[in-house]
């Protein structure tokens, strides 16, 4: 885990020289070079993000995708990073879901997602390793309903996810949406969910 952001470490300053490229200046993955890269930028508006998945993001980078990992700052540097992508993520993202979607959320995820996204959501099912960019860790990471609900409509270019309109109707895409975001992890641990 990251230290404490503090001292003279300014995120927002280290955001706009390393990040806004790719990222764009407000965190919604429309900087300049976002139209250039496969898979885009994410799109950091529509996530919620563990301190733990920042801090291997930012330490590792993410395979197969232009996100480098950044070691040669410090942990103070990262850590005011971290607070600064954490401040683009959404105010609010209270959606309620019947027992009845997340049930049929359940059913749809284990048959047509699990086997990338593992049955506990943490981007290890048995076909993860066969891809060129692993699947989503729900666990660290938890998409707004609405970013969930965009990704199944239209996937996500430069990766395996593809559009899932023609295997899923409007009911079951609403469904798995609400049911992933059940995954989600954060103990509260420096700093804890926004």
């Amino acid at each position: 885990a990251l230290p404490a952001a503090g001292g003279e470490t300014n995120g927002q300053t280290l955001w706009l020289d390393n990040c806004d490229g790719c990222h764009g200046a407000e965190g919604d993955g429309t900087g300049p070079a976002a139209a250039w890269l496969q898979p885009p930028p994410s799109n950091l508006t529509a996530r919620t993000f563990t301190l733990a998945r920042l801090a291997y993001t930012l330490w590792n980078g993410v395979h197969g995708t232009a996100m480098p990992g950044w070691r040669d700052q410090t942990p103070e540097s990262l850590a005011a990073l971290v607070e600064t992508i954490r401040s683009f993520g959404p105010e609010s993202d209270v959606v309620q879901a019947s027992a009845e979607q997340l049930s049929e959320g359940a059913r749809v995820y284990s048959r047509n997602c699990a086997e990338c996204h593992g049955d506990a959501g943490t981007g290890n099912g048995f076909a993860a390793d066969q891809l060129p960019v692993m699947p989503t860790d729900f666990t660290g990471e938890r998409p707004t309903f609405n970013e969930s609900q965009r990704v199944l409509r239209n996937g996500v270019p430069g990766t395996s996810m593809a559009p899932w309109t023609d295997l899923l109707n409007d009911a079951e895409i609403a469904a798995v949406s609400h049911f992933v975001r059940q995954f989600y992890q954060d103990t509260g641990t420096a700093g804890g969910a926004r």
